[in-house]
């Protein structure tokens, strides 16, 4: 089986929904996507000044940052922060509609806007995405 090329992913969620998260990170787990990620999200909820330097350290050190967008996650003041410090140092930005069946309204700014399922992730997460 070949190696798997490690992805730093920078996930951005409201803290609030941070379970979505974690069942990104098992599902990326999965043999057939092929890459290993990193994730170098925030483990705190409020955006202070500490947090907005401990964010903007680890963006820096991903090669990609990906929203989970839920239904109230628009409204998030710290994933607003984190897409704003993403665009700064010029990240590429993604969103996925984590929960199915609701509304979850885009993140301003936060660049394409991917439905959750294997092949997105895929070309997200892949070696040959574009976005």
């Amino acid at each position: 089986m070949p190696r798997k090329k490690r992805k730093r992913a920078y996930i951005a969620f409201r803290y609030e929904e941070r379970t979505l998260k974690h069942y990104l990170k098992g599902q990326l787990r999965n043999r057939s996507v092929g890459v290993t990620v990193s994730d170098y999200s925030m483990k705190e909820a409020t955006p202070d000044s500490k947090w907005k330097k401990r964010a903007e350290e680890r963006i820096k050190r991903a090669n990609q940052v990906v929203v989970l967008v839920g239904p109230t996650t628009h409204n998030a003041r710290g994933v607003k922060e984190e897409v704003k410090i993403a665009r700064r140092l010029g990240k590429p930005v993604c969103q996925i509609r984590a929960v199915k069946g609701k509304q979850c309204p885009r993140v301003p700014g936060a660049g394409r806007y991917y439905r959750w399922t294997h092949a997105n992730l895929e070309k997200i997460f892949g070696t040959t995405k574009k976005h």
